[in-house]
């Protein structure tokens, strides 16, 4: 920090000149028509990246010339999204976006390509990007709306250092995450194999020591219409998490205190999302964002009737309509011959796309048998799995706790370096 004011006393003793961003970048719309050029797709996080899957796609495309080419200098803006996702740039190739986006060249005799790209990113700028974007059914980026907010633009000396100092922070969270990704592949391959049949047949010594069971028969559900939340004002400062079984998963918290799913270490459920069947394991208490998924639960009673769901619904009928799955289910429901966690990473062995919109547990996803070797074999490979998945993914410890801490430095440094 100290060499950025030494820059700024020196080449902008006034202080740092501020320009409307409209004089600062052009629209360009250079159409990719007979594509050559290495074709890329936005990531989140990281601007544009390499993508083998969209490259193959375009290539078989006959509307790759509607696509448009943006160079080093240049970045592309979805209009119809809102979040930093949607801002995209190149460093050193050439490369084509989607349709969808509009691509602006910048004025480099003010401004270097990254310092933009990290402005963009201030939670400063995007409320007021915010603030001066349509809204309706969709939110539409106008570009002319744009045109009189105010960029800093210190002279290019100190946007270098800037941007060298905040390039070391993301460069390094890249290496980190790069790493903590092999250790989810090494999770995956390890899962795979101790959930294998060849290896639990070689170690419960063959000769019928594994039976198989379909999830239905395993596993209850509820439906989470009572928890579902009604208030969209999330707040951090709120104490219960909002789930969706999507990859974002808690999408806030809530200050409701009504209709809250009491989940717990002692009492876990899986949370599963009836459309794309993707799923999450869930320790604490919550409320739901949609409809369009199952709690599932771990306990079922085949003898007593053939609908196991028929059943669930009788007990919960029979007992106060607040209770959850876990608090109305009867001691002798569940099934002291399964291990729920083992049945949670026997899940995501599974290999199913859904094809269809549909809603798949019932249909389809619930009739997937998976192996049950003996109980205390089923314990050991938790146990061992649990330690595997808790360096993967714990933000508590190891790498993800170091990811998030580096993130926060990041986020802090950033807006230090760009308050100016």
């Amino acid at each position: 920090m100290n060499s950025i004011e030494e820059l700024l006393k020196t080449h902008c003793p006034n202080g740092v000149e501020y320009k409307p961003l409209g004089e600062l970048i052009t629209r360009v719309t250079t159409k990719a028509k007979n594509v050559a050029y290495k074709v890329y797709s936005v990531s989140k996080e990281q601007g544009l990246i390499p993508a083998d899957e969209f490259r193959d796609r375009l290539l078989h495309s006959k509307n790759t010339q509607n696509y448009t080419i943006i160079k080093k200098g240049e970045f592309a803006y979805n209009p119809a999204r809102l979040n930093i996702g949607s801002i995209a740039y190149l460093k050193d190739e050439i490369g084509i976006v989607s349709p969808m986006y509009v691509v602006f060249r910048i004025d480099e005799k003010y401004l270097i390509q990254q310092f933009l790209f990290y402005y963009l990113k201030s939670p400063s700028l995007i409320n007021k990007i915010i603030a001066l974007t349509e809204t309706g059914a969709r939110f539409r980026f106008e570009f002319n709306r744009w045109n009189k907010i105010q960029i800093p633009i210190p002279p290019l000396i100190v946007q270098e250092k800037i941007v060298s100092i905040l390039d070391t922070f993301t460069e390094l969270e890249a290496e980190l995450e790069a790493e903590l990704e092999a250790r989810k592949k090494q999770y995956a391959y390890y899962r795979e194999k101790l959930l294998s049949f060849d290896y639990l047949d070689s170690i419960t010594g063959g000769g019928g020591g594994i039976s198989y069971m379909a999830l239905g028969e395993i596993l209850d559900y509820e439906q989470p219409t009572k928890y579902i939340v009604k208030s969209t004002d999330y707040s951090d400062e709120f104490d219960t998490p909002v789930l969706t079984a999507g990859q974002s998963f808690i999408l806030g918290y809530t200050d409701e205190k009504n209709g809250i799913y009491k989940a717990s270490k002692q009492n876990p459920c899986i949370i599963f999302d009836d459309f794309t069947t993707s799923f999450h394991w869930v320790d604490f208490s919550f409320k739901i964002k949609s409809s369009a998924m199952k709690i599932l639960c771990p306990y079922y009673r085949k003898s007593k009737k053939s609908s196991l769901r028929g059943e669930a619904e009788a007990i919960q009928e029979s007992k106060n309509e607040n209770l959850d799955c876990h608090e109305s289910a009867d001691a002798d429901s569940r099934n002291d011959k399964i291990n729920f966690k083992y049945v949670f990473y026997a899940m995501q062995c599974i290999n199913f796309t859904p094809q269809e919109h549909a809603r798949h547990w019932i249909g389809k996803y619930s009739s997937f048998k998976i192996p049950l070797p003996p109980l205390e074999i089923q314990e050991k490979i938790v146990s061992i799995l649990d330690k595997f998945e808790s360096l993967a993914n714990d933000l508590s410890q190891g790498l993800p706790a170091e990811i998030k801490a580096r993130k926060k430095q990041y986020e802090y440094y950033r807006e230090k370096l760009l308050s100016f």
